[in-house]
């Protein structure tokens, strides 16, 4: 299975910039330049790319489609975010399952409220679990 990476915006022969995140992700992964990899958007589309340049930022030439996987059913959690890092487990898991779209509820009884910080921490947990468990 080739390398999973996210990216909101490719578009079919152009080269995308990928953020510093994913640029860490390839050199873990000890991807270089020259081989082939697979994005996806979130929204359901694959793409396959090859990768041109590695530095802070990386740099991949979008080849082709490699189709959409659109799920048939969408799933929406809403939940009340617990405290520490179940919140994180719970994203994770959720995505692993096939959730489409997490709400995180604030109640009379809530007790954790989210911070912009930490949704886009969520943000994270969510891409790094559908790019693990091969979710587009």
């Amino acid at each position: 299975m080739l390398p999973r990476f996210l990216v909101r915006n490719a578009i079919i022969g152009k080269t995308v910039t990928l953020d510093a995140e994913n640029s860490r992700h390839a050199r873990a992964g000890r991807i270089k330049e020259g081989d082939d990899i697979h994005l996806f958007d979130g929204e359901g589309n694959e793409y396959e790319a090859v990768v041109r340049a590695i530095g802070k930022h990386f740099t991949v030439e979008v080849l082709s489609a490699a189709g959409t996987r659109k799920p048939s059913r969408i799933l929406i959690i809403a939940f009340s975010t617990p405290k520490g890092d179940r919140a994180d487990w719970l994203v994770e898991k959720a995505t692993e399952l096939g959730a489409s779209v997490l709400i995180p509820l604030t109640t009379q009884r809530t007790v954790v409220v989210p911070s912009p910080a930490k949704i886009e921490r969520w943000r994270r947990v969510a891409a790094d679990a559908a790019r693990q468990c091969g979710r587009a």
